[in-house]
């Protein structure tokens, strides 16, 4: 039996809410571990304020700052109050395989899910560390900071990147590594929460 142990305290989140978190979901496991969390964020902290109307219309913008911790607003014409679907998760989505990511884009949190954050391949790491870190890390290391850059130029202030990877495998593990150095050197001023699945198999 294949079992994951994801080591994650709510309360780290919610006491980092002084400014925006970017989220970066990397490798199967990571992608799977983001899938649950953003469906939990938008049934608890999304669905409960789109049925307060009255909040809605006095402030005339669905996004509070609570909210603009984990969204951001895609900004249109609405004289009316701001729709859910304007709403994106600032979630990036990275992997060497499109399986888990697909399945994201098909389920109900898809329309919070913005597509140009979703960064994907076809052959996969094939378990091997190495392979993640030295051979897609290096490949793609210019798309994904531009996806990343993209997202820090929507906070006002960015208080901390929250990555959730495998420590098995090779994308999660290595290519996440090549990522959580990537992002060491630039953003030397933001705090880092990088999150792990430990796999292993009960006989």
């Amino acid at each position: 039996m294949l079992l994951y142990a994801f080591m994650y305290r709510k309360e780290e989140i919610i006491s980092s809410l002084l400014g925006e978190i970017i989220f970066l979901h990397v490798g199967q496991c990571g992608n799977q571990l983001g899938h649950e969390f953003w469906s939990v964020a938008i049934k608890e902290q999304l669905n409960k304020k789109l049925n307060d109307k009255k909040e809605c219309l006095n402030k005339n913008i669905f996004l509070n700052d609570s909210m603009s911790s984990f969204f951001f607003e895609e900004l249109k014409e609405n004289n009316n109050c701001s729709k859910k679907e304007n709403l994106k998760a600032r979630a990036i989505l990275i992997d060497t395989e499109t399986g888990v990511a697909n399945e994201i884009m098909k389920s109900t949190i898809s329309p919070y899910i913005d597509e140009n954050n979703i960064f994907t391949q076809q052959s996969g790491a094939g378990n091997n560390w190495s392979q993640g870190y030295m051979y897609y890390g290096k490949m793609y290391e210019n798309i994904i900071d531009n996806i990343i850059r993209r997202n820090v130029e929507k906070c006002d202030s960015l208080q901390s990147f929250y990555i959730t990877s495998s420590l098995g495998g090779g994308t999660g593990s290595g290519l996440g590594s090549y990522i959580l150095e990537m992002l060491s050197d630039t953003f030397r001023e933001i705090k880092f929460s990088h999150r792990l699945s430990l796999q292993y198999v009960m006989m």
